[in-house]
Parts: C-alpha cells; structure tokens; sequence
C-alpha cells in the first residue's frame, strides 16, 4: 500500500500539476516514482522504531511520505533549469518531512499521533506560499 497518493502530492504543487495538462501520462510516472521514493525513505528512517512497512498508513506517514514526494517531484521537474523558487520548496518540503521523521525516530513523538499532523501542518513550507510561481511553470517545456 503507498503511503500516499497523487491527490496529496498535487495538493502541495498544484501549479505544477496543471503544467502536465499536455502530457498527464509523464506527470503520473514522475509521482509514482516520488511515491516509491518517499516511501522508502520513511521505511529506512522508522525501521529501528517501527515495523515497516506499515500495513495501514497512520494520517502522519501519509503526511510526511507527501511532502517527500513532493519535493522528489519538483526536483524531477526543474532539475538543470535553476529555478530557485521551485528549488526552495522542494527543499523546505524535504526538510519538513525529515524533521517529522526525526521526531519519529528519536521517539519525541509516536504514531499514531495528532501531534506530527498538527506538526505537520504547522510548518509553512515558505517561499513561494505553497506553490511555484504560475510564470515559471508555465515555461518549462515538458
């Protein structure tokens, strides 16, 4: 079961997903990628804590598997084209997730747990308000 979904990762990047309107199918295979990508990256940090992979994923794993796709996600899209906007809420998109499952790990708080959730939803990803600048989607040439 993937920890989280296409409408979670869309959520965060909208903007980006309507750039795709073109070519859905190459926007699909980047998330699934994302999908598997942050999936294991929660697997590797919370195996010493948890047994993974979860068989029912707690609202914060989906949480925090989300924002790591996310940032997977714009950094698939804007890699080489310097975009430092995009390339801020990749990176405050990652880092949040990790700081989630540091917390985790280091078992300051466990699952399930409103806290991370609230914790989560909290922490402003910054920069570009949520999503990239619609001009420098719009540009990018898929």
């Amino acid at each position: 079961m993937a920890y989280c979904t296409q409408a979670q990762i869309e959520a965060r990047i909208p903007e980006l997903a309507n750039a795709y309107t073109e070519s859905p199918e190459k926007f699909g295979d980047i998330v699934a990628a994302a999908i598997v990508w942050a999936q294991t990256q929660v697997n590797f940090h919370l195996s010493m804590v948890y047994s993974v992979p979860f068989e029912s994923v707690p609202d914060a794993i989906a949480e925090i598997a989300a924002d790591l796709a996310a940032s997977f996600v714009l950094d698939s899209s804007f890699s080489g084209g310097g975009e430092a906007q995009a390339s801020a809420m990749s990176s405050n998109l990652r880092q949040r997730g990790q700081v989630c499952l540091d917390l985790l790990r280091e078992r300051k708080v466990t699952i399930p747990s409103s806290q991370v959730v609230d914790a989560i939803k909290g922490m402003s990803v910054g920069y570009c308000s949520g999503t990239p600048n619609k001009n420098q989607i719009e540009n990018l040439r898929w």
